[in-house]
């Protein structure tokens, strides 16, 4: 794009990272993008965050938090300097572990993985670091798109119905999807940590 072009189209695409897109107003395509993923097109039509994506951003939020705890950990046990690491890092893991996992079941039911594929997903949580090879060979063989296979009438069973019917209200989605996340991790911090405290 040439210096004086960028006067008469208006703002540009702009990225924050590879999956946190800025607003931006392409007059080029005729589309907004707005917050993360959710977009307007030139008839108004609103599309959420896809699967692959979804998985994608919590994978690596996942394996981040997981970095955080241990960074956590070695200072409470190795150095024996603070245990503030693990009071902080500990809950935001537990919310992004449940949150990833909760994810992953919702993108198997969309993209139909076998049961194997859903529970290796799953389990891929419990060690650190390992949602993102798992999110990058999902990728790979083509197992999660772009698009809710759901929302485009791909729906048949009762479950894929319900989820379609959540993935049509994002925003509604959302909220119960964290309330539910904060309900068991509140039961969780009840039950007490893993190993006692």
């Amino acid at each position: 794009m040439a210096t004086g072009e960028s006067s008469r189209l208006g703002w540009t695409c702009a990225h924050l990272s590879r999956d946190l897109p800025v607003l931006r107003r392409s007059f080029t395509t005729g589309s907004k993008v707005l917050g993360l993923g959710r977009r307007i097109g030139e008839n108004g039509e609103v599309r959420s965050l896809g699967p692959g994506r979804l998985h994608r951003i919590l994978a690596d939020a996942e394996a981040v938090t997981w970095a955080l705890l241990l960074i956590g950990m070695a200072l409470k046990y190795l150095t024996r300097t603070t245990d503030l690491g693990v009071t902080i890092a500990g809950p935001i893991h537990g919310f992004v572990f449940l949150a990833y996992c909760v994810a992953t079941v919702v993108v198997a039911i969309d993209q139909r993985w076998s049961r194997g594929t859903a529970v290796l997903g799953l389990l891929s949580a419990v060690p650190p670091f390992v949602t993102i090879p798992f999110g990058r060979w999902v990728q790979r063989r083509g197992l999660v798109g772009e698009r809710w296979r759901v929302l485009g009438g791909g729906a048949g069973t009762p479950i894929e119905r319900g989820l379609a019917a959540v993935l049509r209200r994002p925003v509604r989605f959302a909220l119960v999807a964290m309330l539910l996340v904060a309900a068991v991790f509140r039961v969780l911090l009840w039950i007490g940590p893993p190993g006692g405290a």
